[in-house]
């Protein structure tokens, strides 16, 4: 584990800075919110415990003016994964992930929700500033959606929470301060 961050100092930057949650974590706060925090009910999110879910929850509430920081790529990421097909209509009842938290409530106007209230900020980063901003290399080893935050996160000077160690030692690594949740845990 390279330049690790103590759970406070990550908590201490999220409150003056802000948060951004890259997309296995925007997920996790989206269908733990559908599912009333019950995540191990939840396909796509049983590995994190209630608790997990709780944590990130709490880091977006205390997060500067209550913002979550999220990239086009992510949130699009996101919805992907979540089965949402926008040229199907009844994406909802026929997704494979939306379908078990029926009786949680409507997701989609939970993400709806949650992009008007706390996800008021996204960080842009044109694909054509991703291709030159780096290397092949890094483009192949992390993707658009992830490399869609190193920019915006630095240059907001913001906490960033991942499902990712290798792609957060590497943030680290450009100084940014950035955790998993498995870190903070421990």
């Amino acid at each position: 584990m390279k330049n690790s961050i103590t759970p406070e100092e990550f908590e201490r930057k999220c409150r003056t800075s802000g948060l951004s949650l890259d997309t296995n974590m925007l997920i996790l706060l989206l269908l733990g919110e559908a599912a009333g925090g019950r995540t191990r009910r939840v396909p796509r999110i049983k590995e994190y415990s209630e608790d997990d879910f709780r944590y990130v929850k709490s880091l977006a509430k205390i997060a500067r003016d209550e913002t979550v920081f999220v990239t086009p790529h992510s949130m699009t990421e996101a919805l992907f994964l979540l089965g949402f097909d926008p040229r199907r209509k009844k994406h909802e009842e026929e997704s494979s992930i939306v379908k078990p938290l029926s009786r949680y409530g409507n997701l989609f106007g939970i993400t709806i929700k949650f992009l008007k209230n706390v996800a008021s900020e996204e960080i842009y980063s044109p694909t054509e500033d991703i291709v030159s901003d780096f290397s092949p290399k890094e483009i192949i080893e992390y993707g658009f959606p992830d490399l869609s935050f190193v920019k915006g996160v630095k240059e907001k000077n913001l906490a960033f929470l991942s499902s990712d160690s290798v792609f957060v030692d590497y943030l680290l690594e450009k100084g940014v301060c950035s955790t998993t949740l498995e870190r903070l845990k421990s």
